[in-house]
């Protein structure tokens, strides 16, 4: 999934959409919300409200982490990340 902003919208789908086994790819280009610039939108988004800190980065990739998971709980199934 590579949308042009966030990839909030589309989570939900692609979990449901993906075979059992299946691979899941996701960018993002919506890093001022992910960023903490925006936390409110941020916790609508994703769950989880990010910090304005040194590792920016590797805070938005959990959160996006964090929405994958969770959507794919509430369908019984696992998501497992593989690189980032």
């Amino acid at each position: 999934v590579d949308p042009y902003g966030t990839v909030a919208p589309f989570i939900d789908a692609a979990v449901q959409a993906i075979a059992d086994g299946g691979l899941l790819c996701l960018t993002s280009t919506d890093m001022p919300v992910l960023g903490g610039n925006y936390p409110e939108a941020s916790f609508a988004r994703y769950g989880g409200t990010p910090l304005k800190a040194g590792y920016v980065h590797e805070m938005s990739l959990r959160l996006v982490l964090n929405a994958v998971v969770s959507s794919a709980a509430r369908y019984g199934r696992v998501a497992e990340p593989l690189i980032s």
